[in-house]
């Protein structure tokens, strides 16, 4: 797994947590993580897993992740936020100009789960 895939990873739990209304602090702790990881010149599945908060500058915590999806392709935290959100607003996180708060206001207040949602013009009777 490349520093990019690891970044967009990140990146989209920053999300999802931000969709799920959680902890600002965790949101941001995400976001510098992915920051972080795309800021690297080397390879960091290169990285000797004991010795990635080093190497990367990563807290312990965020290498543990670092290295939990390197090893299995996700980690703990991005598995439980994806099932806890319908494929079809992770897939308007993708939708230009539309952020996370916006979407979990279009999910929650008006039933929109996907893209092709947004898209149905209103049926009209005549």
């Amino acid at each position: 797994m490349d520093n990019r895939a690891l970044t967009r990873a990140f990146r989209l739990a920053a999300q999802l947590l931000e969709l799920h209304d959680e902890n600002p602090f965790k949101i941001r702790a995400y976001e510098g993580t992915a920051s972080a990881l795309e800021a690297l010149s080397f390879p960091v599945a290169d990285v000797e897993r004991h010795g990635l908060p080093d190497r990367t500058g990563l807290s312990k915590t965020a290498a543990a992740r670092v290295a939990e999806m390197l090893d299995t392709g996700t980690f703990e935290e991005l598995t439980r936020l994806l099932a806890a959100t319908p494929p079809g607003v992770v897939e308007l996180l993708n939708v230009k100009g539309i952020g996370p708060k916006k979407i979990r206001a279009l999910w929650k207040e008006l039933g929109i789960e996907s893209p092709s949602n947004c898209a149905k013009p209103p049926k009209t009777t005549k």
